[in-house]
């Protein structure tokens, strides 16, 4: 089985960003307030999402 989800992160959810990360190979992402994404999800991968502090995908990004 497959599965489409799409994962929000509200504008006003506070000081926080959201790590999204899925088994299988694919590469974590942050998400930042008022971000989205759609990912597919196979059968015996796994997704996690872990709030993580804001501005945590700046830094990621500027190094």
């Amino acid at each position: 089985m497959t599965l489409k989800v799409r994962i929000q992160v509200p504008k006003n959810s506070g000081p926080y960003e959201a790590k999204v990360e899925q088994t299988g190979g694919a590469a974590p992402a942050v998400l930042e307030p008022g971000d989205e994404m759609e990912i597919w999800v196979h059968s015996g991968n796994e997704i996690k999402v872990t709030e993580v502090p804001l501005g945590t995908k700046a830094s990621a990004s500027a190094s």
